[in-house]
């Protein structure tokens, strides 16, 4: 049971510092507030484009992931939702056509990721609100 976002923040830090070891220009920050504050992102990693990852454990319910999608669509190149088995079903439901979809499994002791739906470019950013993050 994975009950607490930190478990899943922990691994996807780990995984994502795997895949961009080599690559110093690569930024992985926790809590990137966009829009002005009215929403933070649970990790981004700034490259050449914004790639987020919003994180929704078991605890957690989907209630304000419907307003924090119409801020990330405004910010972010891709999105990925990370979640967990309890959510996939409605998250299903709710998402963008163009965000990701990855389940957090607790196999053993650790979390394992499961790509559901691999993220896609958004073709709807705002520059101003992507500005906004200078």
């Amino acid at each position: 049971m994975i009950t607490h976002d930190i478990y899943i923040r922990e691994q996807l830090h780990n995984v994502l510092q795997l895949n961009y070891q080599g690559y110093p220009e690569v930024l992985i920050l926790d809590e990137l507030g966009c829009c002005q504050g009215a929403a933070r992102i649970d990790v981004a990693v700034i490259t050449n484009k914004l790639h987020g990852f919003e994180i929704k454990s078991e605890q957690d319910t989907l209630e304000r992931l419907e307003f924090q999608e119409i801020a990330y669509n405004n910010v972010f190149d891709t999105v990925t939702l990370v979640t967990t088995q309890n959510h996939l079903d409605k998250a299903y439901s709710m998402l963008n056509e163009w965000w990701g979809l990855w389940e957090a499994k607790k196999v053993d002791e650790h979390i394992e990721f499961i790509h559901h739906v691999q993220p896609k470019q958004n073709c709807h950013q705002d520059a101003l609100h992507v500005a906004s993050l200078l």
